[in-house]
């Protein structure tokens, strides 16, 4: 056995025996996925673009995706193409973007056409396509110069467009223009279209395909006439045409995926597994299929588009408000107007449960003994099937925006934007003003402790012991006003003033005291009891966990790519929290809680954590925790065992370490970092992707 191959077993071997108890946060699929418009690979990989979300690569056949976009000013990318040597991307109102190192970098090529939106882009090796909204382009020199094509009037917008070999076509709200001389003459080719509006175009080894208003049509003699072969489909738009040999996929609208295996004669719907039906683009070769949805992200199947499953790992983007809890279903609401959804497999799958809403705008879910009560920018809601149906319960809410709302003792309690407070003792169907002795009337938050019901507010902490008639300040102490969130655990109080960190009261808020020790981040936005334990989702930093009521508090955000964690929540057995970028992320509960200590084997207060952010991209934070002055030395390994660099080698004191490593000059991959701390040793893994 080799040094090297020596050192990679003991690695392996310290990973398993000692990291291997600590689980990571894994992205769930959603709430709401990324809406796909282009699906390219190129020398092996995939990339995807999206819009809003920007551009994404695959190394593993769409396991797990990765951000590729750096250098793009706009990230609503409405459509991506490739060859060979290439990537070339069409933003939405900035331009034709260039990359030649596989997504690493991008760069404006066309600065002439910098704010246009681009709604089409077709390329090989010799030509490449790019449809504005009012005008068709050809380059002929990979992307340095572009030529206007004259030939196709500008009231012809090009939404599809096709290369092969000599032959180009272009499918415009015009009908289809066509060119078989490196681009020097385009002809208008509608002979037997009953639809001129074509949105999709393919070009096969069965003929050209054009997908119309009236459904899909053939050429078998380069455009001269067209035959409509749409038989099997439904009567809805085609978004997008692709195929692999003979065989042809239609992605529609509102139905889903269609395949034809004769040519388009006749079509079959082969996307009975994939939840959204609108499908904005298709990649085939061979068995191997993508779908990218309008905001559901991509979907992959192995089998010709007999069974698919959800391949979005990584591409959720989406800001998620909060995420609850209550019975079998998890539940996410989404910024944007994007709405409320329920998961019943743990977040494999999400479902849109918003009928019944006039408002998206989701500020908090109460789940009670007879059904769940949502607080709304526009009223609070009621549902008595899990959420499948909402109806209004607001009379008397003379403000609206509710933006909390909890129960005591039967009573409903309403925190709303600039109202105050409301409270209903017939479950919500009426409800009377309950603010007396406030002087703020922004209500954030609730808590309730025994008798006792506490409300945060814009001016500090409110409590109230006969159920929201009077309420009293009981601030002392408290350095900030914003009580974003509060908690009860053990008979304490906890609040979190936002911006100020987060305070502890032993004596029902007439005083507080800080409470937030190994806390790197003030800004608290989210505070959630678990069994004996304090999980804080923070504006930045991620989740820390605390397991001595508040005393000191360790950050668990390994495997999150997304900081900014606005809800915690919890089931049976998985953690979730909900991210500004990221969606919704869940954890193995049996690593975070108290009695199941992932480093039981480690001497007490020896902790050495997952670096973040990981995948990395040129830099990561490794953090450890001393719990005596020691002689400390931190190794970089790469993958072979090399040694890469060695940033800590010294004796240092007790406490909370954290070391910045810069892999600029390195290229993506492997990376192991070894920490060794007097008699142990210990070893992670990273990984960074360029």
């Amino acid at each position: 056995m080799t040094r090297n191959s020596m050192f990679l077993t003991v690695m392996l071997m310290t990973i398993v025996t000692v990291t291997g108890l600590r689980a990571e946060w894994t992205p769930t699929s959603g709430p709401v996925s990324s809406t796909v418009t282009s699906i390219v690979r190129q020398n092996g990989t995939f990339y995807a673009s999206t819009t809003g979300g920007g551009i994404y690569r695959s190394y593993d056949a769409g396991e797990n995706w990765y951000k590729a976009d750096a250098g793009l000013p706009n990230l609503f990318v409405d459509v991506l193409a490739g060859n060979s040597t290439m990537l070339i991307a069409g933003t939405a109102g900035s331009g034709l973007y260039v990359s030649h190192d596989g997504g690493e970098s991008w760069y404006l090529t066309a600065p002439e056409l910098a704010q246009n939106y681009v709604v089409s882009l077709a390329a090989s090796d010799q030509y490449i396509l790019a449809g504005l909204g009012n005008a068709l382009y050809l380059s002929r020199d990979g992307a340095l110069t572009w030529n206007k094509v004259t030939q196709i009037p500008e009231n012809a917008t090009p939404l599809s467009l096709a290369i092969r070999d000599e032959l180009m076509i272009a499918g415009t709200t015009a009908g289809v223009y066509i060119t078989s001389d490196r681009g020097e003459t385009w002809v208008l080719s509608n002979n037997g279209l009953a639809s001129i509006f074509t949105g999709s175009v393919y070009i096969s080894p069965a003929g050209i395909f054009a997908g119309t208003a009236s459904g899909i049509y053939r050429s078998t003699n380069q455009g001269s006439s067209w035959s409509r072969v749409s038989s099997g489909l439904p009567s809805t738009f085609v978004n997008t045409l692709s195929g692999s040999g003979d065989t042809l996929y239609a992605g529609t609208t509102s139905a889903g995926i269609y395949r034809s295996v004769n040519g388009g004669q006749n079509w079959t719907a082969v996307s009975q597994q994939i939840y959204y039906k609108e499908i904005r683009s298709i990649f085939a070769d061979g068995a191997l299929l993508f779908a990218g949805t309008a905001g559901g992200g991509l979907y992959k199947s192995v089998n010709a588009g007999i069974a698919w499953g959800l391949s979005s790992k990584g591409l959720n983007y989406y800001s998620t408000r909060f995420v609850k809890t209550a019975g079998e279903y998890v539940y996410a609401a989404v910024d944007g107007g994007a709405g409320l959804y329920r998961s019943s497999d743990k977040g494999n799958e999400w479902q849109f449960m918003s009928s019944g809403l006039v408002s998206q705008e989701l500020n908090d879910l109460l789940a009670a003994h007879d059904g769940l009560y949502l607080a709304t920018g526009y009223g609070l809601y009621y549902s008595s099937d899990n959420g499948q149906n909402w109806t209004e319960r607001g009379s008397g809410l003379t403000d609206p925006d509710v933006r909390t709302v909890t129960e005591k003792d039967g009573i409903l309690f309403a925190g709303t934007f600039s109202g105050g407070i409301y409270k209903s003792t017939n479950r919500g169907l009426n409800w009377s003003s309950s603010s007396a002795g406030l002087s703020w009337f922004n209500v954030r938050s609730f808590a309730v402790k025994g008798d006792l019901i506490f409300a945060g507010t814009e001016a500090g902490v409110y409590m109230s012991s006969n159920n929201g008639e009077t309420w009293l300040f009981r601030n002392s102490g408290i350095q900030g006003s914003f009580i974003m969130n509060m908690a009860v655990l053990n008979g304490a109080l906890y609040a979190a003033p936002f911006g100020s960190g987060i305070y502890k009261s032993t004596n029902d808020g007439q005083t507080w005291v800080s409470a937030d020790a190994g806390i790197d981040n003030e800004y608290i936005e989210e505070l959630t009891v678990v069994e004996q334990n304090l999980f804080a989702g923070t504006f930045g930093s991620g989740v820390y966990r605390s397991t001595d009521f508040g005393a000191t508090w360790v950050n668990i955000s390994e495997g999150l790519s997304d900081g900014y964690v606005f809800g915690i929540a919890a089931d049976d057995s998985l953690l979730y929290a909900s991210t500004s970028f990221g969606g919704v992320y869940r954890r193995a509960l049996n690593g975070v809680l108290t009695g199941v200590d992932q480093e039981a084997a480690v001497p007490e207060g020896f902790v050495l954590e997952q670096n973040y952010p990981n995948p990395f991209n040129p830099s990561t934070v490794i953090r450890y925790h001393l719990p005596e002055m020691t002689e400390v030395r931190v190794d970089i390994y790469s993958a072979s065992g090399e040694l890469i660099a060695t940033p800590v080698n010294q004796i240092e004191p007790a406490g909370q370490k954290e070391i910045v490593f810069d892999g600029s000059g390195l290229s993506s991959g492997v990376y192991y970092y070894k920490i060794s701390a007097g008699k142990i040793t210990q070893v992670k893994k990273m990984m960074l992707i360029k």
